[in-house]
């Protein structure tokens, strides 16, 4: 029993050893892909600041100040902002985006999958789909943020939620 639980141990700390040490495009895979713990047992708030966010006059309609205090993500939550800060000073507005979704969720991996069901891809086709807003540019945000992703997981996401109808849309909303 003691060796299996060295051997856990062991296995994660290696764990975050390796994520400590990705690159961008590697971390960027790795949260898309829901291979980082979010719940560090870390806790404090942060903040994260869209305004005078660029895509905005393409009808980007996340611009405001966004702060989560959280008792169990703290360090997580910070490296997605910083992903984020690096993504957007490279104009990289496919991945911001992304991390913006991924931050308001609290990295949490079930509702921020990315598949039809999940609750963050269902908020992205709400907010960023032209089918279900009227806001000036909108039509093409969604290209933008496609061409933009750094990585193929998130150019099928945009493909995902630029490609939603009404009823896959709408077809949990009542539930709400």
């Amino acid at each position: 029993m003691r060796t299996k639980v060295l051997l856990l141990i062991i296995q994660c700390f290696s764990f975050t050893l390796v994520v400590a040490h990705l690159n961008y495009a590697d971390s960027i895979k790795a949260i898309a892909n829901n291979r980082i713990q979010p719940n560090d047992d870390s806790q404090g708030t942060v903040w994260f600041n869209t305004t005078g966010y660029s895509l905005e006059e393409y009808g980007f309609p996340m611009i405001d100040d966004y702060g989560i205090h959280t008792y169990s993500s703290f360090n997580y939550l910070k490296k997605v902002l910083g992903l984020a800060n690096i993504a957007l000073e490279n104009g990289i507005h496919g991945d911001y985006v992304f991390l913006l979704y991924k931050f308001l969720y609290g990295g949490q991996h079930e509702p921020t999958s990315i598949n039809p069901s999940s609750d963050m891809v269902k908020d992205m086709i709400k907010d960023l789909n032209p089918k279900f807003n009227r806001r000036h540019g909108s039509d093409k945000l969604l290209e933008i943020l496609n061409n933009t992703a750094s990585i193929p997981e998130l150019q099928d996401l945009y493909n995902l939620v630029a490609d939603a109808t009404l009823i896959h849309a709408f077809e949990d909303w009542d539930n709400e």
